[in-house]
């Protein structure tokens, strides 16, 4: 676990000393940041009548923030993406959660605990 969080940090810090010795424009990375969704496909009932979650409504707001970033924007996941809905259980043979992550633009994905059960 310990090995993807250094590796990102390492590109993270090889972006930034790259850009700086090049003499690129001052624009800030935007580091777009999920973690846990837990195969919530669709969106759930909250109390008092309204929604959350859902991939859709997560992937207008990376749209937004995606145009709305001064400069380059990485996309990633910190896991457990799976595990929690009926979608789980085509992720042994379909991984379904990860090609809605592609799908959506991510960047960079790793495994939670959940992605372990199986």
């Amino acid at each position: 676990m310990k090995r993807p969080v250094i590796a990102l940090l390492a590109l993270i810090l090889l972006l930034s000393c790259s850009s700086l010795a090049a003499g690129a424009p001052e624009d800030p990375v935007t580091i777009l940041f999920t973690h846990d969704t837990h195969s919530h496909f669709l969106p759930s009932p909250e109390a008092g009548g309204g929604q959350s979650g859902g991939y859709t409504r997560l992937y207008t707001l990376l749209e937004r923030q995606r145009a709305a970033a001064p400069g380059p924007v990485i996309t990633l996941d910190g896991g457990d993406f799976s595990m929690g809905t009926l979608f789980q259980t085509v992720y042994t043979t379909e991984a379904a959660e990860l090609r809605m992550l592609g799908a959506m633009g991510y960047d960079v994905t790793t495994f939670g605990n959940h992605e372990y059960d199986f």
